[in-house]
């Protein structure tokens, strides 16, 4: 798949066909996870140029993002905590290694975008991995994250929409139904996340400026949507934080 920028805006459109291409994700994951990376970069473009930028992928498993990165000009790291995953595509992304996001092995601001695409969901301290994030961002760098909320439609993953009866029933429902172990499994690999506790925790770190915070899948005019308590959790679906740092 030839993974190139599309300077095509966000609208509700392009809204829809991300949202339906969820349905694929099991079935064709080169097609959901090409698009997805597309669009990210598209969304990162409006916060800092690409083109000869050092980017760190946390938790990027087979290399999508950073196949979209390279093919925009950067040079691109692949931190991915499961060997597994970097090789679900059979061969792993060039500059890829086996590291956990909470103990990055980068020094301390060398890198000029620090990137993370629906991980966060997936670690049982946010806050750490976040923290980690900051820290080897370069001075006036980037932090880009974005994560589906827990109450949203997706938050459950696989076993959604049953994650609203509780993420333990989802897990034996899942398993139950389809006579196989939830690869993303509630308490182990995915975790209750908030919309707003995550704006809450980034709105407190002095370390970064906050250039955005955005539903990540709709048009910029939806961004009243955060202030509204409760709908937003079920509504964003997923949130994207963009942050400088100082």
């Amino acid at each position: 798949m030839k993974l190139k920028f599309n300077p095509e805006q966000r609208n509700l459109t392009n809204t829809f066909k991300l949202l339906n291409s969820f349905r694929n994700e099991q079935t064709d994951p080169d097609s959901f996870y090409g698009f997805l990376a597309l669009d990210g970069i598209r969304l990162l473009r409006r916060y800092t140029v690409i083109e000869d930028m050092t980017v760190l992928d946390i938790g990027g498993g087979a290399g999508y993002f950073s196949a979209a990165f390279k093919a925009n000009g950067a040079k691109c790291f692949v931190l991915e905590p499961f060997v597994e995953e970097l090789y679900w595509r059979g061969t792993p992304p060039n500059n890829s290694m086996v590291a956990d996001g909470y103990n990055i092995p980068f020094r301390d601001r060398t890198v000029d975008i620090s990137f993370s695409s629906n991980v966060l969901e997936h670690v049982a301290d946010p806050k750490k991995f976040i923290d980690e994030m900051i820290r080897i961002t370069k001075q006036d760098g980037i932090i880009f994250f974005c994560f589906t909320g827990w109450y949203s439609p997706w938050g459950g993953h696989e076993t959604s929409p049953w994650h609203y009866l509780g993420g333990e029933y989802a897990k034996k429902l899942y398993e139950k139904k389809y006579q196989k172990k939830v690869k993303n499994a509630f308490g182990e690999s995915l975790f209750k996340i908030k919309i707003k506790d995550v704006m809450t925790m980034v709105k407190d770190m002095d370390q970064v400026e906050i250039l955005d915070l955005r539903p990540r899948y709709y048009p910029s005019w939806t961004k009243p949507i955060l202030k509204v308590p409760l709908l937003n959790e079920v509504i964003t679906w997923n949130l994207a934080v963009i942050m400088r740092r100082k």
